[in-house]
């Protein structure tokens, strides 16, 4: 199922980013990508974006038919966009301390809407 949803979500983020897949009880997306806006420093990073979709999520995805799967797979495209639209990669972290991460939660409520 993560390489399905990463196949899907692949295409909206730029061709350079960077994806990691996490084996949880949870599927776990991480996101990041070079900002290419600092001089000093050419090879910081976006903040982390942890796309994190319920043990329930995929258990109740698992368990319909194609075509309302089809749906879902839309829904969580919709529902990237709408966060992709709203966030700002940018942050002012040292390079000791990494990237700040923010986590967008994808629950049954998401696939049911």
């Amino acid at each position: 199922m993560k390489d399905h949803w990463l196949k899907i979500i692949r295409p909206l983020f730029k061709p350079d980013a960077n994806f990691k897949v996490f084996d949880k009880d949870d599927h776990e997306i991480e996101v990041s990508w070079k900002l290419h806006s600092d001089p000093s420093r050419p090879s910081k990073r976006s903040k982390k974006i942890r796309i994190i979709i319920s043990h329930e999520a995929v258990a109740d995805y698992q368990n319909k038919k194609e075509r309302d799967q089809r749906n879902d797979d839309e829904k969580l495209l919709q529902f990237i966009k709408m966060n992709l639209e709203n966030f700002e990669p940018s942050h002012d972290n040292p390079i000791e301390l990494g990237p700040p991460e923010v986590k967008w939660i994808v629950g049954t409520s998401i696939f049911n809407s």
